[in-house]
């Protein structure tokens, strides 16, 4: 049974939660003025949520900026468990496009109950990352994240494996899907342009042009630390 008290988040505060989450709110301050930008809100408003769930013992503020506690991160988490489980849903069973699954989620994330949210896990096979690489959360709150380098920061002719798009936008995720730049497809930087133009990047055959401001919304994991990982079990 869901925790007492889990459903009594409004969807607004799950969204600042979960926005101040994303942020990094939930290793160091984060500054108001930057969770107003990511919400589309006035700083005003923020003043005044960010009250309410220091009141809920679920934020906390000093001069730096805004933290969740450890009771917020886990509502955090319980969210973004019911997000990447509904963008699952929504491409693997739905077939919606993955560009269209995180906005469609952003709104299913408030309804889905805890038991729906298992159901939803049990049905997908226990899916471990949404369909942009991001890791689940499980239903004990536990998140695994592999470590990875920005594909900006691989040297020339090194070869990687994309983890994950550290950027759920629309417009970065079909441009993502055009070039088939998916998770779990393997890449090679080939170069780059002058005066810090795009990557030239060879997927396959295919050799592509990819924006510096995109690339480094990618995760990538470099060919020699994954070889290293499986030589070492994993650890």
């Amino acid at each position: 049974m869901p925790e007492r008290g889990t459903c009594e988040r409004t969807p607004s505060e799950e969204m600042f939660l979960i926005s101040l989450y994303r942020l990094g709110g939930g290793d160091w301050p984060v500054k108001g003025l930057d969770v107003a930008r990511r919400l589309g809100v006035s700083p005003a408003a923020v003043t005044q949520m960010g009250a309410r769930l220091v009141a809920k013992g679920l934020v906390f503020k000093d001069s730096s900026g805004l933290k969740l506690t450890a009771a917020g991160r886990a509502e955090a988490l319980r969210v973004l468990r019911k997000h990447r489980l509904a963008e699952r849903l929504l491409t693997d069973l739905l077939g919606l496009g993955w560009a269209d699954s995180h906005d469609e989620a952003c709104r299913m994330e408030h309804a889905i109950s805890e038991e729906a949210a298992t159901a939803i896990e049990e049905v997908l096979g226990f899916p471990e990352t949404c369909p942009h690489g991001q890791p689940i959360p499980r239903r004990d709150g536990s998140l695994s994240l592999t470590r990875g380098r920005a594909l900006t920061e691989l040297g020339r002719g090194e070869r990687a494996t994309i983890l994950r798009v550290e950027a759920e936008e629309g417009d970065v995720l079909r441009e993502l899907a055009r070039m088939g730049l998916f998770p779990g497809t393997e890449v090679e930087l080939e170069g780059s342009a002058p005066f810090r133009g795009p990557l030239l990047v060879k997927v396959g055959t295919a050799r592509y042009a990819v924006d510096r401001g995109i690339a480094r919304k990618l995760t990538v994991l470099p060919q020699l630390e994954r070889d290293g990982e499986e030589k070492g079990g994993g650890s």
